[in-house]
C-alpha cells in the first residue's frame, strides 16, 4: 500500500473522439509500410482475415491475400517515378507535381524510408488534409445530386 500512497492517483477520462489528423497520418504510415515491404521483397503478399460461410452455413475464419498496387513505375530510361497515395489518388506534393523521380530502383527503399520519416514528423499533414477535404467535397456534391 506504500506504493499507492506515493503515487498521484486520478480518474481516467477516456477521450471522446480521435484526432483526425493523427488518424490520417497513421493510415498513410500503414500504407507506406506495405510499400516498403513490397520494395524490399517483390513477392511480398499481405493477408487479411475474412469470415466465409462453408457448405453447411457455418462461418469460418479464412486468411486471404490482399492486393497491393505499387506506388512506383519504372520508366524506359531506368528512372523511377514514385507517387504517394492517400486513398486512390496521389498526393499533390507541389503545384501540378504528384510524383518523385528517383535515379534508379536501388534508391527506392531509402526514399520511401525518408518519406515515412517525414510523415511521422507531420510534414505531409496539410497535403493529406487537402486530399481528404477534396474527397469530402466530391462526396457532398454527389449526395446533393441524389437528393
Amino acid at each position: 500500500m506504500q506504493l499507492l500512497k506515493s503515487l498521484k492517483l486520478v480518474h481516467y477520462e477516456h477521450p471522446t473522439h480521435r484526432n483526425p489528423r493523427l488518424h490520417r497520418r497513421h493510415k498513410l504510415l500503414a500504407k507506406l509500410s506495405e510499400q516498403l515491404e513490397l520494395a524490399r521483397n517483390s513477392s511480398y503478399q499481405p493477408t487479411k482475415t475474412q469470415f466465409v460461410a462453408d457448405a453447411e452455413g457455418n462461418m469460418q475464419q479464412v486468411q486471404r491475400s490482399k492486393r497491393i498496387r505499387r506506388w512506383w513505375d519504372i520508366k524506359a530510361d531506368g528512372t523511377v517515378q514514385l507517387t504517394i497515395r492517400y486513398g486512390s489518388k496521389p498526393l499533390e506534393l507541389a503545384k501540378g507535381k504528384n510524383a518523385v523521380e528517383i535515379a534508379s530502383e536501388a534508391e527506392l527503399v531509402g526514399t520511401l524510408e525518408q518519406i515515412r520519416a517525414a510523415v511521422e514528423q507531420g510534414e505531409l499533414d496539410e497535403l493529406i488534409e487537402a486530399q481528404a477535404a477534396w474527397r469530402n467535397r466530391v462526396n457532398t456534391i454527389k449526395a446533393e445530386k441524389l437528393s
